[in-house]
């Protein structure tokens, strides 16, 4: 693979020697995964690779990718993906390069305490952009994301992968984190022209999935991507409101109250008022918020009995 040739070919960059055919055979064996040709290509030239520039990156040997599909495994990290972790900047945040679903082949940012962050269209872009900071000086712990959220120069292609990941969605289960991070990266892979869908995500997604959808209508240049933020802002602001009145109407205290927090006592109880305003269509919701409230309120100050 050019692309890589081309780093190896890089000052302060030190490569293993590359994986065997049994060595990769065996690895596909033990995990399950099967190399794309680009993967497979890489490891043959250089099992692992360190590159020093502001930092050290290491392209890690396949040993280490088998402990990381491992723990993945025991995490509960998804595995419809395939994610084949391929990384290592000493912060337990791997890029991934997907080997199963509608985005084989795209790869993955992995963190250990976020959310997954679909980031380069391949393993080459992946490398393009190392060279890239390689040559310049940049970090290489905050590698610029081809597909960041809040852009939309989107190929058809991704389009179509996009359209893809939400078909997949709808086949998971609807709390599952797989069904959230198709819809999250189907944002990320949307055009300007697909507004329509972005405005559906919003409105139906979770608040991770919301976030994620109001930077992508923040990105785009129609009116109505303006509006949608505006109405979205003053729906979140009526229920707060809603869910102060209700409080208060129950009897409980409501020592703070904005367009976006309430907090209740005694014991200091703030709620999370975007993870309530997924089900603000619920007909019981505010029902459901005045019992969790009670139940966070004897928790807190011992009164449960």
């Amino acid at each position: 693979m050019t692309e890589f040739e081309q780093l190896l070919n890089r000052g302060g960059v030190n490569a293993n020697p590359g994986a065997s055919t049994a060595e990769i055979a065996a690895f596909e064996r033990d995990t399950g995964l099967a190399l794309s040709p680009d993967l497979r290509a890489m490891y043959s030239r250089a099992n692992g690779a360190r590159i020093n520039a502001r930092g050290l990156l290491e392209l890690i040997p396949l040993t280490a990718v088998a402990r990381y599909v491992a723990g993945f495994q025991t995490c509960g990290i998804p595995d419809c993906w395939g994610y084949f972790a391929f990384t290592d900047t000493n912060d337990s945040n791997p890029y991934c390069v997907c080997l199963a679903g509608p985005v084989a082949g795209y790869v993955v940012r992995v963190f250990h305490d976020d959310t997954a962050s679909i980031a380069y269209r391949s393993l080459r872009s992946f490398l393009q952009a190392v060279i890239g900071a390689v040559d310049s000086g940049a970090a290489l712990w905050d590698l610029p994301h081809e597909l960041s959220i809040d852009t939309c120069d989107r190929t058809p292609a991704d389009v179509a992968t996009a359209r893809a990941l939400l078909a997949f969605a709808e086949t998971l289960q609807p709390t599952s984190a797989e069904r959230a991070d198709a819809q999250r990266w189907a944002l990320a892979l949307f055009s300007e022209g697909e507004i329509a869908d972005v405005l559906r995500l919003l409105d139906i997604g979770d608040e991770y999935c919301r976030g994620e959808a109001l930077q992508k209508l923040g990105a785009m240049t129609a009116p109505e991507a303006t509006e949608a933020i505006r109405a979205h802002q003053r729906e979140s602001r009526a229920f707060a409101r809603a869910v102060a009145k209700a409080l208060r109407d129950a009897g409980i205290e409501v020592s703070e109250a904005t367009d976006t927090s309430v907090r209740a006592e005694p014991g200091r109880v703030n709620l999370n008022l975007p993870m309530f305003f997924t089900h603000r269509k619920r007909p019981t919701i505010l029902e459901d918020v005045v019992q969790r409230t009670r139940e966070l309120i004897a928790y807190k100050t011992g009164s449960g009995g």
